[in-house]
Parts: structure tokens; C-alpha cells; sequence
């Protein structure tokens, strides 16, 4: 009765050692067709008054007719800066914030839009005319169209 045992234990043993270990056929992703992603970047006014907040929105529209999925090599869907009237950066939105360190896929179905970031900065004390830049941080970036406000 123990050689039994013995002998089907070590078959379950045997068994459970080579289920993890067959070869992977790697499959094959094709890079997706970026020429049909459109990044765009938006405020919800032009002008403002010191002490206002600006809300900035970041949309990604994929104007093809295939689905397309992006990969991003972690948590960040996007971000944007905001340059001074020098060209300086003031406002980096990133800038102190923590990331999920994990590769994160979005599929944007063909001719829909998604919003990947939606939020807001304070002009606290600060005229003068500032430029908007957003992009996607993927392996090569993808860049927005450039926004200009106005704070007086």
C-alpha cells in the first residue's frame, strides 16, 4: 500500500513540476497605427483673473477605423506643463506625484474619444500670458496641440 502512495505521489509531483513548464509561443503584437491618435488639450476659458482655477483636460481621440491600444509603462495616462512668458516651466502636473509601477493598456475604440486627465491649477499671483503643453507618456511621446491663456 505504500509503494502505492509513493508511486502516485510522485506522479502528482512529477506532474505538477512540468505543467508550468511548456514553451510559450510569444505572440505577435503589431505596433498600433499612431498617425490616427489625436491628443488634444483644452482649458475651459482663455482668460482668467489672478487667484482663478484653470481646468485642463486631456482628450485622446482615435480618428481610424481599427481599435487602438496604447501601453503605457506605468500608471501615468498623461501630463502637462506650463511654461511662463520666458518659456520657463512653472507647473510640471507629474511633478511629486506617485505612479503604480505596472505597464497599464487603454483601448480607445475606433472614432471615440477618452479623457485621460482632467484637472485643475491655480493662478495664484501670477499674470502674465503662460503656454499649455500636454502629451502622453508613452515610449515616444505623443504631443497635444499647445494651449496659450491669458491671467490678468
Amino acid at each position: 500500500m505504500k509503494k502505492i502512495i509513493v508511486c502516485i505521489l510522485s506522479i502528482v509531483l512529477t506532474c505538477i513540476l512540468f505543467s508550468g513548464c511548456e514553451e510559450k509561443t510569444p505572440t505577435h503584437q503589431t505596433k498600433p497605427d499612431l498617425s490616427k491618435l489625436k491628443v488634444t488639450l483644452s482649458t475651459d476659458k482663455s482668460s482668467y483673473e489672478v487667484n482663478e482655477t484653470v481646468t485642463i483636460k486631456l482628450l485622446a481621440t482615435n480618428t481610424g477605423d481599427n481599435n487602438i491600444t496604447l501601453t503605457f509603462p506605468d500608471a501615468q495616462l498623461a501630463d502637462f506643463e506650463i511654461l511662463n512668458e520666458q518659456g520657463e516651466q512653472i507647473y510640471l502636473w507629474s511633478s511629486g506625484k506617485v505612479f503604480a509601477q505596472m505597464l497599464t493598456n487603454i483601448t480607445i475604440t475606433a472614432g471615440k474619444t477618452v479623457e485621460l486627465l482632467n484637472e485643475t491649477w491655480e493662478t495664484t499671483g501670477l499674470k502674465g500670458n503662460y503656454t499649455i503643453k500636454g502629451w502622453l507618456p508613452l515610449a515616444s511621446k505623443i504631443y497635444s496641440n499647445v494651449v496659450t491663456i491669458q491671467v490678468q
